[in-house]
């Protein structure tokens, strides 16, 4: 099943890191933390990922682990649906240099 609540863990190439909830449903990605949103749309099945993530600044008083406000974020990976895991890198668009590891945990399943 292509659904579930996911804690994910993110680490940049600058060596910030964060973390945050994504509801991954039918491959619709939606979820943030205390100030940015992450959103995109991912493959609904089990398999390798190659998808472009948006991240966009919805509260002020923090900064994101690249330090930009609001990016596009192409990902490749891995999502696991059945064991409840997901392992992917991003390339922030527009910043080759700027990357981000994301490792996530499926926390619940979707109602």
């Amino acid at each position: 099943m292509s659904q579930g609540i996911f804690h994910v863990q993110f680490r940049s190439s600058i060596g910030d890191h964060g973390d945050g909830l994504v509801v991954i449903t039918d491959g619709h990605v939606n979820g943030g933390d205390a100030h940015f949103l992450y959103q995109g749309i991912i493959p609904a099945a089990t398999g390798e990922v190659s998808a472009r993530l948006t991240v966009s600044k919805w509260r002020g008083g923090n900064t994101s682990v690249v330090k930009i406000d609001n990016y596009a974020l192409d990902v490749k990976g891995h999502v696991d649906y059945e064991n409840g895991t997901l392992n992917l890198n991003g390339t922030v668009v527009g910043h080759s240099n700027l990357t981000i590891g994301i490792e996530g945990r499926k926390v619940a399943n979707t109602v």
